[in-house]
């Protein structure tokens, strides 16, 4: 069982509303030491449990999938404290990755903060987020503030180029998932995502 802090998205709102925005490609946002910590264990586990996933879609469950799945529990707690560290002091990229660790966990409770964390991802002008709130966050891409946000990314899209490519679920443009791993695009996948969820907004205005 995986436990969440709940006062997080609060802290999140509270920076949200206060924190400068991001200079330039070449400052990195608060919270990057955390965010770098939490990718270099991801980069371990997330194939691992990927692979136990796939065996276990497979009716191939190993025997020692309990233990396994202790040790990864483990982890996901030493990550998902680095990334909320890093997402409460106004880390986009740690904000959605922190939204895709609870839903790789498929932690108990954690909807709505996975969309709120991911709305403040995207506000912040980084696109990825936009995909995980089109597909899981209706009441968001409904209102008045998603077509702002994704204006808003598309204008700040290469801030950002640094850190792709980025892991997504329901990634259109770009190569296919393996298994049940997580598709990984490229920056030139996601501005075409942009794009694509743009068209689709004024689509939906003038019809």
């Amino acid at each position: 069982m995986f436990v969440l802090r709940l006062s997080l998205v609060a802290a999140l709102s509270l920076f949200a509303a206060t924190s400068p925005v991001l200079a330039s490609e070449a400052a990195s946002p608060p919270g990057e030491a955390q965010y770098q910590q939490a990718v270099a264990l991801l980069k371990t586990t997330d194939p691992q449990l990927a692979d136990l996933m796939w065996r276990v879609h497979l009716n191939q469950k190993p025997a020692d999938f309990n233990e396994k799945m202790a040790r990864l529990g483990e982890q996901f707690r030493v990550t998902e404290q680095l990334l909320s560290d890093s997402a409460t002091a106004g880390h986009p990229i740690a904000q959605y990755r922190l939204a895709l660790l609870y839903q790789a966990y498929m932690t108990p409770g954690a909807e709505k903060m996975m969309c709120d964390l991911s709305a403040l991802s995207l506000e912040a002008g980084f696109a990825p987020a936009a995909l995980y709130l089109q597909n899981a966050c209706l009441s968001y891409t409904q209102g008045p503030r998603y077509t702002p946000a994704l204006q808003g990314a598309l204008a700040k899209f290469d801030d950002y180029a640094r850190y792709y490519p980025q892991p997504a679920v329901w990634l259109t443009c770009g190569a296919p998932p393996t298994g049940t791993a997580m598709q990984l695009g490229s920056a030139k996948d996601f501005r075409a995502e942009l794009y694509k969820l743009l068209a689709s907004q004024a689509d939906r205005r003038t019809a």
